[in-house]
């Protein structure tokens, strides 16, 4: 799908672990008719582990090194919807890699609602969640995290809002914005 200046159309889903950027995607994806890509997945496929093992086995820096080989490919995907990791969206250069091939969308979510969502993901599937209490490191993340976030082209507010009502207003985001047709 081209949008009215005839570029292809790549929305990326930025925000925190648990707002739901996997879900919404897959539905944004199948809303458009476009490819969907979960950063964490491809990393998973490109190490041959899970997420959890890479930080079990090589620790957080040669995971984000993974995770910034899969933001170098967004450029060569068609067009997709791409939900990025939540560590992934920090940091001046990712970005901007991640703004300049991407139509970027914030899902804000209160670390209440944050918590709630996690309140069964187990240790193993959520590493930076296995220390401490994880709703203290879920509020900390989000203070660290939200400037960053804010940096996307767009902000959908999702505490209060359903997987369709969140695809719905992304849609009609796109359209407001030229994005899509």
């Amino acid at each position: 799908m081209r949008n009215e200046t005839g570029a292809l159309l790549r929305v990326a889903l930025v925000g925190m672990m648990g707002s739901g950027k996997s879900s919404v995607g897959r539905e944004l994806a199948r809303r458009l008719s476009l490819g969907f890509v979960d950063t964490d997945v491809a990393i998973e496929r490109q190490a041959g582990c899970t997420i959890a093992e890479i930080f079990a086995g090589a620790g957080e820096i040669k995971f984000r090194a993974l995770e910034s080989e899969q933001i170098a490919r967004l450029e060569s995907l068609g067009a997709t919807v791409v939900a990025v990791g939540g560590g992934a969206f920090v940091g001046d250069r990712n970005v901007a890699r991640i703004r300049a091939a991407c139509y970027t969308i914030y899902l804000r979510a209160l670390p209440e609602t944050l918590r709630r969502r996690l309140a069964g993901a187990a240790a193993d599937a959520r590493p930076l969640l296995g220390v401490g209490d994880a709703g203290a490191r879920l509020a900390a993340l989000t203070e660290v995290r939200a400037p960053w976030y804010r940096r996307a082209h767009d902000t959908i507010d999702v505490d209060t809002r359903t997987i369709e009502q969140v695809v719905t207003a992304i849609v009609e985001r796109l359209r407001g914005a030229g994005r899509c047709g």
